[in-house]
């Protein structure tokens, strides 16, 4: 069994990826009625996956979903510990971000390993640059964050009794937090999110940058990354479908600008 997040809907519970992507799971919920959640690999997931790579290598270095974010780093710290309890090494990093956050950490990390790096100086290296990956992401409402259990229901009602649109940020402890509510028109929304985000930050522009989203439009998509270009030089970037998982989480329309700041190593 593969290392993989589940996704439980009316209809079954199917793997993230291999049975069920992204752009489904928002065709699934496009009705407003249906729902799905996502469920963490358990702990024989993780040393199943772990067994299976250590087939063909000595040790294993894995970058794990935050543990401010989900229980699954619980999950894989169990697993892992017991490798290691019988002399097989496998490192595992709490990387406190989430999607392709979480992603460039892992880009990091192959192209440290392709640069002969040991996965010790990898590891140093890959948690030094954690503080420098910024995480958010606007929503179109906070029905999705309420469904599964990211914020409460008095928070979901003012959002749509106001046309808020939230906000999500991934802070300096690995946590998810409202940073902020942007009311109006969401594609103006969309914007000032774009705005207030990069118009501080100043960009690694040797590190990729990702627009990921949930089931938005190609024409959304297009405008969404004509405004990035205007406060970031886009040299190597990705748009990219959030996974079964995270949309399901945050539901239609919403999408995430993420990045790596200066101050990261040269």
């Amino acid at each position: 069994m593969a290392q993989s997040y589940e996704v439980e809907t009316e209809s079954g519970i199917f793997y993230d990826t291999t049975e069920v992507d992204g752009r489904a799971i928002m065709e699934y919920m496009s009705d407003g009625v249906k729902k799905a959640h996502s469920i963490v690999p358990s702990k024989e997931d993780y040393a199943a996956f772990f067994k299976k790579n250590l087939e063909c290598a000595d040790e294993v270095l894995h970058l794990s979903i935050g543990s401010g974010l989900s229980t699954a780093y619980t999950n894989a710290w169990a697993a892992a510990e017991e490798f290691n309890r019988m002399g097989t090494k496998v490192h595992l990093i709490d990387t406190k971000h989430l999607s392709s956050g979480q992603g460039i950490l892992v880009l990091e990390a192959a192209r440290l390993l392709k640069e002969g790096c040991s996965i010790e100086e990898i590891e140093n290296q890959v948690v030094e640059e954690i503080p420098n990956i910024s995480s958010t992401f606007i929503t179109y409402n906070a029905d999705y964050l309420y469904y599964n259990g990211k914020v409460s229901k008095d928070i979901k009602n003012m959002c749509n009794v106001l046309n808020l649109h939230p906000l999500i940020a991934v802070d300096a402890e690995g946590k998810l937090k409202l940073a902020h509510v942007f009311i109006g028109n969401y594609e103006k929304c969309s914007k000032r999110y774009i705005r207030a985000i990069l118009k501080h930050d100043k960009i690694r522009t040797d590190k990729p940058v990702f627009i990921t989203h949930a089931g938005c439009s190609q024409e959304k998509l297009r405008k969404i990354t004509e405004q990035v270009s205007k406060y970031a030089d886009l040299k190597e970037y990705y748009v990219k479908q959030a996974s079964a998982a995270v949309s399901s989480n945050c539901g239609p329309n919403a999408f995430g600008i993420l990045y790596m700041k200066e101050g990261g190593k040269q």
